[in-house]
């Protein structure tokens, strides 16, 4: 594969992450009731913006990979970052968007009876989040065992 194509896949590739927010907030906007306010859908994009982050890493790693470095210290660090978005993201479709909507709801003077939103899919990608987490570390101490022998 000659240099050029390799570096237009890269490209294509990290473009990926961006083309899905894009869409993703135009759709937000658009779909959003007469009532939303600017400050609603603000809130509603938190979470997507630190999914979004995870997937440009994600998107960086297999480039990273695909270039050969495959256990150094920058895929290390972007599984940690991959990990770190997913589980922000988690925290902030479970705790911080349904408090700043009831915030906003009670003209932000009331913070009793809040409700957190649970859901699987974002506990779940906070389990994952923390298992990224974890290998990375585990990946970084091995690979100095590794070096530690050569």
């Amino acid at each position: 594969m000659s240099a050029t194509h390799s570096s237009l896949g890269n490209i294509t590739l990290l473009s990926v992450p961006a083309a899905v927010g894009v869409v993703f907030v135009l759709d937000r906007v658009f779909t959003a009731g007469p009532g939303a306010s600017l400050f609603d859908i603000a809130v509603d994009l938190i979470a997507p913006a630190f999914f979004l982050w995870a997937l440009f890493e994600g998107a960086r790693l297999i480039v990273q990979a695909r270039g050969g470095d495959r256990y150094g210290p920058a895929m290390v660090g972007g599984v940690r970052r991959a990990g770190a978005a997913l589980m922000l993201g988690a925290f902030a479709a479970v705790i911080v968007a349904p408090a700043l909507h009831h915030l906003a709801a009670n003209s932000f003077t009331a913070m009793t009876g809040v409700r957190f939103a649970y859901s699987m899919e974002a506990l779940t990608l906070a389990a994952i989040g923390l298992l990224l987490l974890v290998l990375a570390r585990a990946g970084a101490a091995l690979k100095a065992d590794l070096e530690a022998f050569v």
